[in-house]
């Protein structure tokens, strides 16, 4: 028998159908079973890759932010008696949680664009040059937020000899470190 005969026979006999099937169980299942065990094992590796980089700098992230909170916090209370500071105060953390944030959105942004690119190409150029350009516009932003930021840490914490006496002298003064 050749192999025209024996394809002829699996697919006009009942036997040959029946064994047609059963073969093709059997690969369905192997299948099956192989992409299974293959996802399973990327998404340990997915895990173990989110746990471990992503979920410590995560952590990092909300520690950082509730320092800041707790050191605005602090701020708002020692500068309650002293008005005219206050306002600088608020403005200065203000501009630094915006920093913080801008910072965070350029860098999704650029990710998003870079994602893009790497699977689209240039097939989308509308989508494109808009993610480059909404790109561009958050790095520019937190570029010009940083400088100000910068400015601002110079004029609250640049003479802190100066500023020492008179922010810390009352009672009520919380530091925190």
């Amino acid at each position: 028998m050749n192999f025209v005969e024996i394809t002829e026979w699996l697919k006009s006999t009942i036997p040959g159908i029946i064994i047609l099937g059963a073969i093709g169980s059997i690969a369905g299942t192997f299948i099956l079973w192989f992409t299974i065990k293959l996802f399973k094992e990327l998404f340990r590796l997915l895990n173990l890759f989110m746990n471990r980089f992503v979920g410590e700098k995560l952590a990092k992230l909300f520690i950082s932010y509730m320092r800041v909170y707790f050191k605005a916090r602090a701020i708002f209370y020692q500068l309650t008696t002293k008005k005219s500071k206050l306002q600088l105060q608020i403005l200065y953390q203000k501009t630094l949680a915006d920093r913080n944030l801008i910072i965070i959105i350029a860098f999704i942004m650029l990710l998003i664009t870079s994602l893009v690119f790497i699977f689209t190409g240039t097939t989308y150029p509308k989508t494109s040059v808009s993610l480059v350009a909404l790109t561009i516009i958050f790095v520019h932003d937190s570029i010009f937020m940083a400088h100000w930021v910068r400015k601002m840490s110079y004029h609250f914490y640049g003479r802190e000899e100066d500023i020492a006496k008179n922010t810390y002298a009352d009672e009520d003064a919380v530091l925190l470190g």
